[in-house]
């Protein structure tokens, strides 16, 4: 009965996302923080029927992103944090992704089958569109998580420590590196490279803690925008290469290595697979995306983040896994 009932709720764990993402889409979690506790109210004001937010608030109970007591509704630490719209570190974006057709949606995961077997990727819109709506909702989704990254990343390499740092930031998205770095380093510099539509997400990311004067948007595509030569201290890559071939990183590993000043170091964040494939479950999960929304991208191992940094002549590299989600590869380009 154990067997059978674990594979029943992974079979239907698509109930939880659309639950969720249903929460998120009639702004139940906003509406509770700001005094909306009761189906009824909460009803009147989603123009639900009371059956339907009855449903959705139980469900939302149940995945613990809301609790009940006396009939009247509250959001979690979580929900109240990451849910309610206009909030720093706002996740609702991911909401809408997945109720939609495009990239990460579950009408796209639903092809997974024909994904596989095709082995390139099926959705109306592409991760290849710099236009396409998903990468507003992801990267600014995203963000909160890759803030968490950017502080323990900055703790490894020393970045607060109040020496002058040049940063190039590699498809930076909504500016989460340079948010996060230029608060610790008032000595430090962003170059962020990346489409304008996304730049655009940075720029007013930066401008809302006072450090534009120190952060610099380059738009374009990383592929073919220069690095520069022996021009900057730390280069950073945040989930960037599970869209690239093992090929195209080790080109990019290699610009960077150019790009670096002597004893500069680069930084890999990645959700990355452990070294004997074994998990984690969220890093194995992802790489199925991979085929659905990129034509040659994947997850890769912490090995061969490793192997692929010493061939570009990058000495002394460190594995972080501090986070419960993003592993961390940090190298150094050797001093004369």
């Amino acid at each position: 009965m154990k067997s059978a009932s674990k594979l029943l709720e992974l079979f239907t764990a698509h109930w939880t996302s659309a639950i969720l993402a249903s929460g998120v889409e009639y702004e139940v979690f906003s509406r509770i923080e700001a005094g909306a506790v009761t189906v009824d109210t909460l009803a009147a004001e989603t123009g639900l029927d009371g059956r339907s937010m009855q449903v959705l608030l139980d469900g939302l109970v149940a995945i613990e992103a809301l609790s009940c007591a006396g009939g009247r509704y509250a959001n979690t630490p979580t929900a109240s944090a990451h849910l309610v719209r206009g909030k720093p570190g706002y996740m609702g974006g991911f909401g809408r992704i997945v109720l939609g057709a495009g990239d990460g949606g579950m009408r796209q995961w639903s092809r997974l089958p024909e994904a596989l077997r095709l082995g390139k990727p099926i959705a109306p819109e592409t991760i290849l569109d710099p236009e396409s709506p998903f990468w507003d909702e992801l990267v600014t989704a995203l963000m909160p998580l890759s803030c968490e990254v950017a502080v323990i990343a900055a703790q490894r390499i020393g970045l607060g420590d109040g020496k002058p740092a040049s940063i190039l930031d590699v498809g930076g998205g909504a500016g989460a590196y340079a948010v996060t770095w230029l608060d610790l380093n008032p000595d430090a510099t962003v170059t962020q490279i990346d489409w304008a539509p996304v730049n655009a997400l940075a720029i007013e990311n930066v401008r809302a803690r006072g450090t534009s004067a120190r952060f610099v948007p380059v738009d374009g595509d990383f592929q073919t925008v220069s690095f520069g030569d022996a021009a900057h201290d730390v280069v950073v890559f945040s989930n960037i290469f599970h869209h690239e071939s093992p090929g195209e990183i080790r080109a990019l590993l290699d610009r960077t290595h150019r790009a670096l000043k002597p004893g500069g170091r680069v930084v890999i964040s990645e959700f990355m697979l452990h070294d004997d494939r074994n998990g984690p479950s969220f890093s194995a999960r992802f790489g199925a995306g991979m085929v659905l929304q990129t034509p040659r991208g994947s997850n890769y191992r912490s090995a061969d983040y490793l192997e692929w940094v010493q061939a570009s002549g990058f000495v002394g590299p460190i594995v972080d896994r501090t986070h419960p989600l993003s592993t961390l590869v940090i190298a150094q380009k050797p001093a004369p």
